[in-house]
C-alpha cells in the first residue's frame, strides 16, 4: 500500500515539478538581465555585442538559477500535487 503511494505521488508531483522549474529558471534569468542592473542589456547592445555572448551569459547562468529555483520548484509542485 505504500508503495503504491508513493508512485502516485510521484506521478502527480513529478509534471509540476518539471514545469516549475522550467518557468522558475526563465524568470530567474529574465532577472539576471533585466532587474539586477537594468542598463547591462542596454548598453550591451548600444555597444555592437552580439546575440551569441549574451546567450553564452544565460547559459553560464543557468546554473546558479537552477541552485535558486530547485526548492522554489519543489514547494510548488508538494503543495499542488499533495492539495489535489
Amino acid at each position: 500500500m505504500n508503495r503504491r503511494f508513493s508512485r502516485y505521488l510521484v506521478r502527480e508531483i513529478l509534471p509540476l515539478y518539471a514545469a516549475g522549474l522550467a518557468a522558475l529558471i526563465l524568470l530567474l534569468l529574465g532577472s539576471f538581465l533585466f532587474i539586477e542592473d537594468p542598463n547591462v542589456l542596454a548598453e550591451a547592445l548600444s555597444r555592437g555585442v552580439g546575440p551569441g555572448p549574451v546567450a553564452e551569459f544565460l547559459l553560464f547562468s543557468i546554473p546558479s538559477a537552477a541552485a535558486m529555483g530547485l526548492p522554489l520548484a519543489l514547494l510548488f509542485a508538494s503543495l499542488l500535487g499533495i492539495t489535489r
